[in-house]
C-alpha cells in the first residue's frame, strides 16, 4: 500500500508541476496553400443538343416563330429532314432508335438549322419599316461602328450563351466585318455570320 501511495503522489506532482517546457497549441495546422489551377469538372460529361433542343434553343433566342427556323428549299421543315443525324429518330424510314455519336452529317445539319434561323432573323431585323430584334444596323451599308456593332454583338452572347462577351470575343466578332466588306458582303451579311458564330460555338451546342 506504502508503494502504491508513493507511485499516485508522483504522478500527482507531475501533473501539479508541469516543466519548462511550452505546452502545444491546441489550433489544428494549418495546411499550405494549393494551386489547383482552374476547376475541373468532376463528371466531364458533356453532351451534344439534340434538334428539339437545338431548334428550342434558336426559337428563344432569335425570337422566331416554330415554323421560321430552317425550311429546306422552301419545302421541307429542318425539324423533319435533319432529325437523324441530330440525334432523332425517322418512324417513317424504320429507325426507331437514336443513333449513338454524331454521323458524318451532324455537323451540316447544325450548321443548316443555325444558319437559316440567324438569316430569318436578320432579315426580318433588316426588312423596311421592322422594329429590330438584335440587328439594329443598315442591312446594305458597308460601314459598321463599334458603337452600332457592340449592342448586337452583346446581345447575340446573351441570348444563346447568358453571358457578356469576352473583350477578345467582341473584337474578333468586330474585326470580321471588315474581312467580309473586303469580300463584297454587307453589314446584313455580318450580322447575319455573327449570329452564325456564336450559336454554332462549342459552348452554344454543347451542355
Amino acid at each position: 500500500m506504502v508503494r502504491r501511495a508513493a507511485l499516485i503522489a508522483f504522478a500527482l506532482s507531475l501533473v501539479a508541476c508541469p516543466s519548462g517546457e511550452p505546452e502545444p497549441s491546441q489550433e489544428p495546422p494549418t495546411a499550405p496553400a494549393l494551386d489547383l489551377g482552374e476547376p475541373i469538372s468532376v463528371k466531364s460529361d458533356l453532351r451534344m443538343k439534340r434538334w428539339r433542343q437545338l431548334h428550342l434553343d434558336l426559337q428563344g433566342a432569335l425570337e422566331l416563330a416554330p415554323d421560321d427556323i430552317c425550311n429546306e428549299t422552301g419545302l421541307y421543315d429542318c425539324r423533319v429532314l435533319h432529325t437523324v443525324p441530330l440525334g432523332g429518330i425517322s418512324i417513317d424510314n424504320a429507325l426507331f432508335r437514336p443513333i449513338d455519336a454524331p454521323s458524318a452529317t451532324t455537323g451540316l445539319a447544325v450548321e443548316r438549322f443555325v444558319l437559316q434561323a440567324c438569316a430569318a432573323r436578320a432579315f426580318e431585323d433588316t426588312a423596311p419599316g421592322a422594329d429590330p430584334v438584335i440587328f439594329d444596323l443598315e442591312a446594305d451599308g458597308t460601314t459598321l461602328s463599334r458603337e452600332a456593332a457592340d449592342p448586337i454583338i452583346t446581345a447575340l452572347y446573351r441570348r444563346f450563351l447568358a453571358r457578356d462577351p469576352l473583350s477578345e470575343e467582341s473584337d474578333a466578332l468586330y474585326a470580321m466585318h471588315a474581312d467580309l466588306v473586303a469580300d463584297g458582303g454587307l453589314n446584313l451579311e455580318w450580322g447575319w455570320l455573327a449570329c452564325f458564330a456564336v450559336a454554332t460555338s462549342t459552348e452554344a451546342l454543347l451542355y
